[in-house]
């Protein structure tokens, strides 16, 4: 009898062992967890795969989102080791963090390092310069600019001139491509005063208008003529 309660209480204190070759949930993904190409509504996301998959495939990957700080939700399942996360919500921000699963569960979190604020990688671009009124008639008036600035990180796409006249407030009157920088504002009451501004636009936003120009009076312009002699 002092046999066998001496092999139990051996058998006891030996440490648990698993069986060769037996599963287990896999390790967590492999950072860094890249976010990229982010913008208003969406971002890319990218990791790496476990050092371990528990000795049973990788099924898929769950992302997880964290918006503002509040709780986690899920956002979207892969099965490789990226993934486009989409409804994001702009000026937001966002940590996201990847789990791996295999037939025997799901490993820990990935966390991303920082956060993300959901916004387009470019804005709006800046004010056009130095607007000027370089011709005018008593129905029209020709218009030249500089571009901007800053186009915002992004091509202009066009320029809207607006106007103004002294008892009403600023309103589209043209539109001219963004390659251009100068415009005719026709269509003007004689004898009206007016002043204009230009927009500038990419694709991301309409920018802020530049300087006005000072209150001119639409007018026919005095020409001066010069009369040669044949001598």
């Amino acid at each position: 009898m002092g046999f066998l309660i001496f092999k139990v209480m051996d058998f006891l204190k030996t440490p648990f062992q698993k069986p060769p070759h037996a599963s287990d949930v896999p390790g967590a993904p492999r950072g860094p967890l890249d976010v990229m190409d982010v913008t208003k509504e969406s971002a890319s996301l990218k990791w790496y795969a476990p050092e371990d998959d528990g000795g049973s495939p990788i099924t898929h990957y769950v992302v997880e989102k964290q918006e503002d700080n509040r709780v986690w939700v899920p956002c979207g399942e892969s099965p490789d080791t990226s993934l486009r996360v989409g409804k994001l919500r702009e000026g937001h921000d966002y940590k996201f963090r990847v789990k791996a699963v295999n037939r025997q569960g799901e490993s820990k979190h990935l966390v991303q390092d920082g956060t993300i604020t959901a916004k387009n990688p470019w804005d709006a671009p800046g004010k056009p310069q130095d607007l000027k009124v370089v011709d005018w008639d008593k129905d029209h008036m020709d218009l030249e600019w500089k571009p901007p600035i800053s186009d915002g990180g992004a091509p202009i796409d066009s320029y809207i001139v607006e106007k103004k006249d002294k008892h009403g407030d600023w309103a589209p009157c043209q539109v001219v491509p963004g390659n251009q920088t100068k415009a005719t504002a026709d269509g003007l009451t004689p004898g009206e005063t007016y002043q204009f501004r230009v927009r500038a636009v990419n694709k991301a936003a309409k920018g802020e208008p530049s300087d006005p120009t000072e209150p001119k009076v639409a007018k026919a312009r005095k020409r001066e003529f010069f009369k040669f002699w044949d001598f």
